[in-house]
C-alpha cells in the first residue's frame, strides 16, 4: 500500500513539474526579418525542378557548343571537371553564378565555364506547391580532350 501511495505522489509531483516547465517555455517565433530571409532562400529540392528550354539535352548542347577549351590548357594537357552553381529565380533568370569546385591548375577553365553559364537564359522556374520558387542549381562541366 505504501508503494502505491508513493507512486501516486511521485506521479503527481512529476505532472506538476512538467506543467511548470511547459508554462515557462517560450515558443520561438522568428522576427519578420528572419522569416523573410528564410523564405527567400533558394530551394535545393522542389516538386518540379527548373527546366531549360528543350530539356537537359538542349542545355548540354548549348554548353558544348559555346564552351571554348583554353588552348594553353590543351597544350599543357590540363583537363577536369568544374562545378558551377547558380540560382534560377522565380522568373526563370539566372543569378549568383559561382564556381563551387574548379581546376586549381587552370583558373582560365573556371572562367570559361562561368562565362558560358552566365549566357543561360529562359529557364522554366522550379515549382513548389503550384508556385514558382528560387532554386539552387549546380551543373558539372567536363573539360577533356
Amino acid at each position: 500500500m505504501k508503494k502505491r501511495i508513493f507512486r501516486v505522489i511521485a506521479l503527481v509531483l512529476l505532472m506538476i513539474t512538467y506543467q511548470n516547465v511547459l508554462s515557462q517555455t517560450e515558443v520561438f517565433s522568428p522576427s519578420p526579418e528572419v522569416k523573410e530571409t528564410v523564405e527567400n532562400q533558394p530551394e535545393t529540392f522542389a516538386e518540379k525542378e527548373p527546366e531549360y528550354p528543350g530539356g537537359a539535352d538542349s542545355l548540354m548542347k548549348f554548353i558544348s557548343t559555346n564552351i571554348q577549351y583554353p588552348k594553353s590548357c590543351i597544350e599543357q594537357g590540363i583537363s577536369g571537371r568544374v562545378y558551377i552553381s547558380f540560382v534560377v529565380e522565380k522568373d526563370g533568370t539566372c543569378t549568383g553564378h559561382k564556381v563551387l569546385r574548379g581546376i586549381a591548375a587552370a583558373p582560365e577553365i573556371d572562367r570559361e565555364a562561368l562565362r558560358v553559364i552566365r549566357m543561360l537564359t529562359g529557364f522554366q522556374p522550379a515549382m513548389q506547391n503550384g508556385k514558382p520558387v528560387r532554386f539552387q542549381y549546380t551543373i558539372p562541366i567536363n573539360f577533356r580532350r
